[in-house]
């Protein structure tokens, strides 16, 4: 079962989420269904970095705020908490398929699907 995660430890922050990349009006648009958010440009490596500046502006807001954990669970992300770290686990792939309407549509144009990891050496 392949899941997304955020994994907070001290003021480490590692991620790693599913995502999806297809063309729409002209633009290349990266798509994380677990997050339901977009980054979009020209071509999918501008459209990558896109989205990297509106995730990164997620975490900042919402840990910022204390609202990470409320708003995750509000996706259906689970939370599992050890002594020393704190992980967030998305819902899988396959139940993102059958219950966002978004990721559906998608699904029906020409896309690939892919993974991005990426770690955070001090958060806000």
């Amino acid at each position: 079962m392949e899941t997304s995660f955020i994994r907070l430890s001290g003021d480490k922050l590692k991620i790693k989420i599913a995502l999806v990349s297809f063309k729409e009006d002209g633009n290349t648009m990266v798509y994380a269904p677990a997050l339901d958010m977009y980054g979009y440009d020209i071509d999918e490596e501008k459209a990558k970095k896109s989205f990297d500046v509106v995730i990164e502006e997620y975490l900042k807001f919402t840990i910022s705020n204390k609202t990470l954990e409320e708003d995750l669970t509000n996706l259906g992300w689970k939370v599992v908490r050890t002594k020393n770290e704190t992980e967030f686990v998305s819902p899988a792939f396959r139940e993102l398929l059958d219950t966002n309407e978004t990721l559906q549509d998608i699904f029906d144009k020409d896309f690939h699907k892919f993974n991005e990891t990426v770690e955070i050496a001090e958060i806000a």
